[in-house]
Protein backbone atom coordinates (compact mmCIF):
# COMPACT_ATOMS: atom_id res chain seq x y z
CA UNK A 1 0.00 0.00 0.00
CA UNK A 2 2.76 2.31 0.57
CA UNK A 3 4.50 1.89 -2.72
CA UNK A 4 0.98 2.58 -4.00
CA UNK A 5 0.81 5.72 -2.46
CA UNK A 6 4.25 6.82 -3.77
CA UNK A 7 2.99 5.84 -7.25
CA UNK A 8 -0.43 8.09 -6.65
CA UNK A 9 1.31 11.16 -6.03
CA UNK A 10 4.38 10.40 -8.57
CA UNK A 11 3.80 12.73 -12.00
CA UNK A 12 4.04 9.22 -14.22
CA UNK A 13 1.88 8.20 -17.03
CA UNK A 14 3.03 4.68 -16.01
CA UNK A 15 1.05 1.81 -14.82
CA UNK A 16 1.45 0.83 -11.92
CA UNK A 17 3.29 -2.15 -11.78
CA UNK A 18 5.72 -1.05 -14.75
CA UNK A 19 6.34 1.77 -12.19
CA UNK A 20 7.03 -0.34 -9.50
CA UNK A 21 9.04 -2.52 -11.35
CA UNK A 22 10.89 -0.84 -14.25
CA UNK A 23 10.00 2.78 -14.01
CA UNK A 24 11.06 5.08 -11.11
CA UNK A 25 9.36 3.30 -8.75
CA UNK A 26 12.04 0.44 -8.83
CA UNK A 27 14.68 3.39 -7.42
CA UNK A 28 12.00 3.86 -4.38
CA UNK A 29 13.08 1.94 -0.80
CA UNK A 30 10.74 2.60 2.11
CA UNK A 31 12.48 2.18 5.27
CA UNK A 32 9.17 0.45 6.81
CA UNK A 33 8.66 -2.19 3.70
CA UNK A 34 12.11 -2.62 2.48
CA UNK A 35 12.40 -3.31 -1.27
CA UNK A 36 14.61 -6.18 -0.67
CA UNK A 37 11.62 -8.06 0.34
CA UNK A 38 9.32 -6.47 -2.48
CA UNK A 39 11.68 -8.07 -4.81
CA UNK A 40 12.78 -11.36 -2.96
CA UNK A 41 8.75 -12.19 -2.22
CA UNK A 42 6.38 -12.32 -5.35
CA UNK A 43 3.21 -13.85 -6.60
CA UNK A 44 3.04 -16.95 -8.30
CA UNK A 45 -0.06 -17.72 -10.59
CA UNK A 46 -0.36 -20.90 -11.61
CA UNK A 47 -2.63 -21.79 -14.42
CA UNK A 48 -5.32 -24.16 -14.05
CA UNK A 49 -2.90 -27.62 -14.96
CA UNK A 50 -0.37 -26.01 -12.09
CA UNK A 51 -3.23 -25.93 -9.39
CA UNK A 52 -3.07 -29.65 -7.74
CA UNK A 53 1.01 -29.34 -6.88
CA UNK A 54 -0.10 -26.63 -4.33
CA UNK A 55 -3.59 -28.06 -2.86
CA UNK A 56 -2.86 -28.64 0.48
CA UNK A 57 -4.47 -30.03 3.78
CA UNK A 58 -4.28 -29.97 7.34
CA UNK A 59 -3.51 -32.86 8.88
CA UNK A 60 -6.30 -33.26 12.17
CA UNK A 61 -3.86 -34.86 14.22
CA UNK A 62 -0.79 -32.64 14.02
CA UNK A 63 -2.05 -29.17 12.64
CA UNK A 64 0.34 -29.37 10.39
CA UNK A 65 -0.27 -28.88 6.23
CA UNK A 66 0.49 -32.18 4.30
CA UNK A 67 0.38 -32.20 0.12
CA UNK A 68 -3.05 -33.48 -0.79
CA UNK A 69 -1.60 -35.79 -3.45
CA UNK A 70 0.24 -37.95 -1.39
CA UNK A 71 -0.35 -36.69 2.13
CA UNK A 72 3.93 -35.76 2.62
CA UNK A 73 4.11 -32.72 5.06
CA UNK A 74 4.55 -29.18 3.11
CA UNK A 75 7.73 -27.87 3.55
CA UNK A 76 9.59 -25.01 1.84
CA UNK A 77 12.44 -24.77 -1.12
CA UNK A 78 16.10 -23.60 0.92
CA UNK A 79 15.84 -20.17 -1.17
CA UNK A 80 12.42 -19.05 -0.28
CA UNK A 81 12.99 -20.69 3.56
CA UNK A 82 16.14 -18.64 4.08
CA UNK A 83 14.67 -15.60 2.82
CA UNK A 84 11.83 -15.71 5.05
CA UNK A 85 14.04 -16.58 8.12
CA UNK A 86 16.02 -13.44 7.35
CA UNK A 87 12.93 -11.06 7.04
CA UNK A 88 11.70 -12.55 10.57
CA UNK A 89 15.34 -12.13 12.38
CA UNK A 90 15.36 -9.00 10.72
CA UNK A 91 11.81 -7.98 12.05
CA UNK A 92 10.79 -7.52 8.66
CA UNK A 93 7.97 -10.03 8.63
CA UNK A 94 4.52 -8.12 9.04
CA UNK A 95 2.82 -10.38 11.35
CA UNK A 96 6.11 -11.40 13.39
CA UNK A 97 4.25 -12.77 16.02
CA UNK A 98 2.84 -15.58 13.44
CA UNK A 99 5.88 -16.55 12.42
CA UNK A 100 6.57 -18.37 15.53
CA UNK A 101 4.34 -21.06 14.31
CA UNK A 102 7.09 -22.26 11.92
CA UNK A 103 9.36 -24.65 13.05
CA UNK A 104 12.59 -24.11 13.90
CA UNK A 105 13.55 -27.26 12.14
CA UNK A 106 11.49 -26.97 9.19
CA UNK A 107 12.28 -29.79 6.52
CA UNK A 108 13.55 -28.58 2.84
CA UNK A 109 12.16 -29.38 -0.19
CA UNK A 110 13.85 -33.16 -1.09
CA UNK A 111 11.43 -35.15 -2.69
CA UNK A 112 11.02 -35.20 -6.29
CA UNK A 113 7.74 -33.72 -5.76
CA UNK A 114 8.72 -30.60 -3.63
CA UNK A 115 11.62 -29.95 -6.05
CA UNK A 116 8.91 -29.75 -8.82
CA UNK A 117 6.69 -27.14 -6.61
CA UNK A 118 10.49 -25.38 -5.99
CA UNK A 119 10.68 -25.17 -9.30
CA UNK A 120 6.99 -23.36 -10.24
CA UNK A 121 7.81 -21.16 -7.13
CA UNK A 122 11.69 -19.94 -8.50
CA UNK A 123 11.83 -21.37 -12.63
Amino acid sequence: YDYWRRWEISDTRDHFFNWLDTGMGSLIDLPHVPRRLLDEWQVVYLRREQQDLFRVLIDPETGRFVWELDGTPVTMPAPLQRSFSRAVDNGEFPQKEHADCLPADLPLATTPREREVADVMMP
